[in-house]
């Protein structure tokens, strides 16, 4: 079977291709979106990209994310010594769906860790 699928990558890989740029190209779009203080340029390769965060809060937004239905890494997890603290990865393996619901998540993850509060408390009454 592999070897069948070998013999049909020229065939096979430009689609292939072509959705991968088209799901990275959607992740852009929904971070920019939902997570406007965030930065992220195109792959470098690979399947994701590096979020940098507008604070070192990585491994907050990792600890609180799952409250959200989103699993994340933290930044330092890739280095050491407390590198990478202002960065997440992000894939672009998975569906339109996926990601757009897994951005979201993140999107109210984040916006706990900034208000410095847990998922489970409510925000404060409008004044």
């Amino acid at each position: 079977m592999c070897s069948e699928m070998l013999g049909e990558i020229d065939e096979i890989l430009p689609a292939w291709l072509t959705g991968l740029r088209q799901r990275r190209d959607l992740l852009l779009s929904l971070v920019a979106t939902h997570l406007p203080g965030w930065t992220v340029g195109p792959s470098m390769g690979g399947l994701s990209v590096w979020a940098q965060l507008p604070a070192p809060v990585s491994s907050a937004l990792a600890a609180v994310a799952p409250q959200f239905g989103v699993s994340l890494a933290a930044g330092p997890r890739f280095g050491i010594g407390g590198a990478f603290e202002r960065f997440v990865r992000l894939p672009y393996s998975h569906d339109a769906e996926a990601m757009t619901a897994g951005i979201k998540g993140i999107a109210s993850a984040s916006a706990v860790v900034q208000a410095g509060r847990r998922a489970d408390t409510p925000p404060a009454a409008l004044a």
